[in-house]
């Protein structure tokens, strides 16, 4: 008599397997606006077109699944696709740079956007959300060939309760009393929860100039 049943194994590994997608078109449009020589106001939107990707698919599976007898192990060569239904996002971003000596810069900017990523697909490994965020930063100038930079950047998306995810655990069915072979399925619900998000990020440099005279 054939049977199968369903093994859930705590790890499994491969160490070759293949991901291919197109990335999105991606428009960006803006202007800049100089009242004073030393002062500039910049104004930006950008979209991109993540609706084009509905799902990750990754290919060249080969994973092998420890069993007891009669099978002893089982091989998984399916592909595995990932729900995505990504949707399209847009951003607006508003920013000045001053400079308000010779030898100084700062700087400022703020943007909105909206997330290509529905709740039902947020996960721990992929959180994204409609986002608020500035960006703050100048430059130092001791003279012509060098300069300093440094810029502070902080994003928030807040906190939202999932309880609709698209994330199961992947699950292997294995044909137990027949000739062991498998199909991955949908398993249990994995992605549900509270989630919150925030950035911060801090960076800073610097440059030389060289055959720069030293003014």
């Amino acid at each position: 008599r054939e049977e199968t049943g369903t093994i859930l194994s705590d790890s499994a590994r491969d160490d070759d397997v293949r991901l291919q997608f197109s990335m999105p078109n991606i428009l960006k449009a803006g202007f800049l606006f100089r009242p004073k020589p030393n002062l500039e106001i910049e104004l930006a939107t950008v979209y991109e077109g993540w609706s084009t990707l509905q799902s990750l698919t990754i290919t060249n599976v080969n994973l092998q699944i420890d069993m007891n007898e009669p099978i002893g192990s089982a091989e998984i060569t399916d592909d595995i696709i990932l729900p995505t239904n990504f949707t399209d996002s847009y951003s607006i971003r508003l920013g000045w740079e001053w400079d308000i000596s010779d030898d100084f810069t700062i700087r400022n900017g703020y943007f909105y956007e909206t997330t290509g990523q529905p709740d039902s697909i947020v996960n721990v490994g992929l959180v994204d959300r409609n986002k608020l965020g500035y960006g703050i930063g100048g430059s130092w100038k001791p003279n012509s060939k060098w300069a300093i930079d440094a810029g502070l950047f902080q994003s928030f998306m807040g906190t939202w309760d999932v309880a609709d995810s698209e994330h199961t655990q992947i699950t292997v069915e294995v044909d137990v009393f027949g000739d062991g072979g498998t199909e991955v399925v949908d398993g249990r619900t994995v992605g549900d929860g509270v989630y919150s998000s925030s950035a911060l990020l801090f960076g800073a440099g610097f440059s030389y100039a060289f055959g720069q005279r030293n003014d």
